[in-house]
């Protein structure tokens, strides 16, 4: 958290998006029960696509959102890589959303902002596009962070 809130330059709170397949259930609970409370007592703004905020914003607004942010977190799943392959000649929803972020290493200010969580499967079954898989990400193993190298 600490070296999230390091890369801010603003006097106001940092802002991460959170990039994650929202038909995974599971990925969804870990998002609101640990990850997001976790950052936001961090003090970390976060900004994150769950059903309850998605109407209340035009997309292109959130698209906006998403290229403005401080951060961007990819929270890499079997399942969102699934999702971003079937989405990938039209993409949509999270699949749209990925290429968003990604296209912040066009940004030179931005480049070093994405930022991928393994939360289940590794860098081979999660990983969801070719444009993160050189990035260092982390890793929840048993309970516990650790680096992904793999």
């Amino acid at each position: 958290l600490i070296k999230l809130c390091s890369y801010s330059q603003q006097e106001e709170k940092p802002t991460c998006f959170i990039c994650y397949d929202d038909k995974d259930s599971a990925a969804e609970q870990w998002l609101k029960e640990t990850l997001v409370p976790d950052l936001e007592e961090g003090g970390i703004q976060t900004i994150f696509y769950f059903k309850e905020i998605c109407s209340e914003r035009n997309l292109s607004n959130f698209h906006g959102l998403i290229r403005q942010t401080d951060q961007v977190l990819i929270v890499c799943t079997p399942q969102l890589k699934q999702t971003c392959e079937y989405r990938k000649k039209a993409p949509t929803g999270v699949a749209l959303q990925l290429r968003i972020a990604c296209e912040r290493y066009q940004d030179t200010n931005k480049a070093g902002t994405i930022f991928p969580i393994y939360l289940t499967g590794d860098r081979a079954t999660a990983c969801p596009t070719e444009a993160i898989e050189p990035i260092q990400g982390l890793q929840l193993v048993g309970g516990n962070w650790e680096e992904s190298t793999k």
